[in-house]
C-alpha cells in the first residue's frame, strides 16, 4: 500500500516520525519511508484550508496514493466529547465561505452562489462515502465537522455556528483534505484528537499534547492494522 499521512504542522504528528525513524528537515515537508513492505509518506501541508489545498494538489501532481490520511488536534462544540479523545470526521462544512449581509452570515448556498449538490458537496456538505474504517478503528466516534480559516473564539461567534451548522469539531484544514481528495476520487479518513472545547480563548485549559499523544498511538495501531 501506498499511503500518505497529511498534517498541518510537525508538533502535530512528531510522535509518527520517531515511531517511523524519520529526520526532520527545516526545509522539507514532504517524506517517505519504507515500511514493512508498504510506502509512508508524510506531508507537513501548513496551516489552514488554503495552505492544504495548494500542497496536497501539488503533491497529487506527480504522486499516486491508496489512501490518505489527514490527522490534526481539535476544538469540540460538543462537551460530551472528551479532551483527548479521537474522532473519525464524516462530513466537513466551509464555515467562513459566503458573505456578510448586514451582520448576518450567509453562506454561499444560503445565497445561490452555490448549489447545494454542486460537487463534490451533498446538501451543502463534503461527506467522506468511503466505507474503510468500520473494521479497522472502532470504539471511535464519528462527528461532522466545521472548518474555518480563523478558529472560533467568541461567545456570540460560536453560539451561532453551533446552531447554524450541525456539528460537533472544529478544525482549520479538514474541508481542504476532503475537498481535494473528492474531486481526484481518492480514498481518505481524517482522524482528530480533541484538544480544547471551542470557548473563549483560553489556552491554559487546552491540552494540546495529550491531544497529540492519544492522536500519534490510534494512528500507529491504524497503521498496523491497515497493513498486517
Amino acid at each position: 500500500m501506498n499511503l500518505l499521512i497529511v498534517s498541518a504542522t510537525f508538533q502535530e504528528i512528531e510522535p509518527t516520525f520517531d515511531f517511523l525513524k524519520i529526520e526532520r528537515q527545516s526545509n522539507k515537508n514532504f517524506y517517505k519511508v519504507d515500511f514493512i513492505g508498504n510506502e509512508i509518506s508524510i506531508l507537513i501541508a501548513g496551516i489552514g484550508s488554503y495552505s492544504t489545498v495548494y500542497n496536497l494538489t501539488k503533491l497529487l501532481i506527480d504522486n499516486k496514493f491508496d489512501l490518505i490520511i489527514n490527522i490534526g488536534i481539535a476544538g469540540s462544540f460538543d462537551e460530551n466529547l472528551r479532551i483527548g479523545d479521537i474522532v473519525i470526521v464524516k462530513t466537513e462544512t466551509i464555515g467562513d465561505l459566503g458573505i456578510n449581509d448586514n451582520g448576518t452570515f450567509k453562506t454561499v448556498f444560503d445565497v445561490n452562489f452555490l448549489k447545494p449538490d454542486s460537487f463534490p458537496f451533498q446538501e451543502n456538505k463534503l461527506i467522506n462515502n468511503f466505507d474503510l474504517y468500520d473494521n479497522k478503528l472502532t470504539k471511535v466516534k464519528t462527528v461532522n465537522a466545521l472548518t474555518v480559516n480563523t478558529v472560533s473564539g467568541e461567545t456570540n461567534q460560536i453560539e451561532y455556528l453551533k446552531n447554524k451548522f450541525d456539528v460537533q469539531v472544529e478544525s482549520m484544514e479538514g474541508a481542504g483534505v476532503f475537498y481535494v481528495c473528492l474531486q481526484e476520487n481518492i480514498k481518505f479518513i481524517e482522524l482528530r484528537a480533541i484538544s480544547n472545547y471551542v470557548k473563549p480563548r483560553n489556552k491554559e485549559k487546552w491540552e494540546t499534547m495529550l491531544a497529540i499523544s492519544n492522536l500519534n498511538n490510534k494512528l500507529k495501531f491504524f497503521i498496523f492494522e491497515l497493513l498486517k
